[in-house]
């Protein structure tokens, strides 16, 4: 995965590990790294098992559900 630089894909994208953080509006870059992984299968397959690795960790709902409980109840 190839993304600009903005906070959101922070939370998601570890540089290197599971994709590629690039400069925003820089198109060369992002070039460069989509050509990096469509040329090495094997950084392709390790940033998958990464990024399956992280979306375990925080997209699971079960996981995740008595965070977001107490942060709701924190508000009320």
């Amino acid at each position: 995965m190839v993304v600009t630089d903005v906070p959101a894909f922070r939370e998601w994208i570890s540089n290197g590990q599971n994709g590629f953080i690039v400069p925003f509006r820089d198109s060369n870059e992002v070039a460069k790294r989509v050509i990096q992984i469509l040329n090495n299968p094997k950084l392709l397959s390790e940033m998958r098992k990464n990024t399956l690795v992280i979306a375990d960790k925080k997209a699971d709902w079960d996981k995740n559900y008595e965070v977001l409980e107490e942060v709701y109840s924190g508000i009320v």
